[in-house]
């Protein structure tokens, strides 16, 4: 009588080893760790291309380090980064041109994609570095 409890008891063990089981999810490698490019900040019109191709890839950090020390303290970080990923404006960044400067200030004007007109993005000189300017607007049409 044991006999064949125990057969079943083997057979039951047998099957629930045997039961095809769900693999535990691997875990992701970590994403290698590198530098983040540095923008050529020597020029308005180079910071102003390297700062939206910041935006349309997803770098928001390297976008908003492109920016002044008042804007980056007008925007913290959170902020910036929640209106970054709201949309940006498409902008031709081949067109990006200085079309004011001085020693301090420059105005960089870049044509629309979505529109025949083209925006202007205020640039301030900081410690040798040209870094943008934005009080209002949004992280992709900013204005001074």
């Amino acid at each position: 009588m044991h006999r064949p409890l125990i057969a079943l008891l083997a057979l039951c063990l047998l099957a629930g080893g045997c039961a095809r089981r769900q693999a535990a999810p691997r875990p992701r490698p970590a994403a290698p760790s590198r530098p983040a490019p540095t923008a050529d900040t020597r020029t308005p019109d180079l910071v102003v291309v390297a700062y939206l191709q910041a935006l349309y890839q997803g770098r928001e950090r390297d976008a908003y380090n492109l920016l002044d020390a008042a804007s980056r303290q007008q925007h913290p970080f959170t902020e910036f980064q929640k209106e970054a990923t709201a949309g940006i404006t498409q902008y031709d960044t081949a067109s990006a041109r200085a079309v004011r400067q001085n020693e301090t200030t420059a105005l960089v004007n870049i044509r629309l994609l979505e529109d025949p007109a083209s925006a202007g993005f205020h640039l301030r000189r900081e410690q040798g570095a040209w870094r943008i300017i934005y009080t209002t607007g949004s992280p992709g049409f900013p204005y001074p």
